[in-house]
């Protein structure tokens, strides 16, 4: 018969139990000091395995789940920027395989992916954690002299900097993969990036958390182009990348293909004009954008394309 589990309320202690001078058992409430120490060793006394919880309709498939998709997806994104697993480690522990996983992470909206498996998977992971008493550490180790040395690219310089005209060559898909890259690095935390990035600007600016969210929600190699995110962290990026002096990735070759005739990607109130563009076809043709957010006209016969 299998035992009860352990009280999950951080609020429940055990008493001490002793015995007064007639022999009856008393409760000893504990004082101040003794109340401090219990709450700082509580993860310590009382450790519950998250695994050996079960939720209710858990095993039916019925879990009743009251947070939105945006939710679960935000919590997921604090998790792996906090560094206490990889993604590859995550996706084992909510057995679910990277191609639903990254669909989810693409899709925004409250309600957006509640098919998907990653929504369920992972509201039970997180409420399990909840229970058993752990939590999201927002903490990363502090960055050395050494290390905040290889972040800062305050010595590089790009053409266009002063008048923010620094010609674009990463779609706004490869962006987020690289701030998603660089938030899970230790020691780099999202205030501290939105700090560096505010300085690419001819005028440094202060950017908010709600600005990096929006961004990181998006999909699509246009979608928040014309937002302060997608210009400052290109320019810090490819600062990054002259200081390190890494190749161009075929992605990059790719957007200078398709750009620089342009003098870059569009961003800022070109690229809302650019993404609000309208278009008409005939009825057997289609307008399809590709992976540098060039938009042709493709024949639904897939006979050819005329690129705009």
């Amino acid at each position: 018969m299998s035992q009860p589990l352990a009280s999950l309320d951080p609020n429940v202690a055990m008493s001490k139990v002793g015995q007064d001078s007639g022999g009856t058992a008393t409760a000893k409430a504990p004082g101040a000091g003794q109340k401090r120490r219990r709450e700082r060793s509580q993860d310590n006394d009382m450790a519950i395995d998250p695994s050996s919880i079960r939720l209710p309709g858990e095993y039916e498939g019925e879990v009743q789940i009251d947070q939105s998709c945006n939710q679960i997806r935000s919590k997921i994104r604090r998790f792996l920027e906090s560094g206490e697993m990889k993604v590859t480690e995550f996706l084992r522990e909510i057995h679910v395989n990277s191609n639903s996983y990254g669909r989810f992470m693409k899709l925004k909206g409250p309600y957006a992916g509640d098919g998907n498996s990653t929504y369920e998977a992972a509201y039970i992971f997180f409420k399990k954690r909840k229970l058993a008493g752990k939590k999201i550490s927002a903490k990363k180790s502090k960055l050395s002299a050494e290390d905040a040395s290889k972040w800062d690219v305050s010595d590089i310089h790009l053409e266009g900097e002063e008048d923010e005209t620094v010609e674009i060559y990463d779609s706004c898909d490869e962006i987020r993969r690289k701030i998603n890259a660089h938030l899970r690095r230790a020691g780099i935390t999202r205030a501290a990036f939105l700090r560096t990035i505010g300085q690419m600007y001819p005028e440094p600016r202060k950017l908010q958390s709600t600005q990096l969210n929006t961004f990181l929600q998006f999909n699509g190699p246009t979608r928040g182009s014309e937002g302060s995110i997608y210009y400052a962290a290109y320019v810090y990026f490819e600062k990054l990348r002259i200081k390190n002096k890494e190749p161009k990735t075929s992605h990059r070759e790719g957007m200078e293909d398709a750009w620089a005739v342009d003098g870059g990607a569009k961003h800022g109130k070109e690229a809302a004009s650019y993404n609000r563009t309208g278009y008409i076809c005939f009825k057997d043709s289609i307008p399809v954008m590709d992976q540098y957010g060039r938009v042709g006209i493709e024949h639904k016969t897939g006979l050819g394309r005329r690129r705009r």
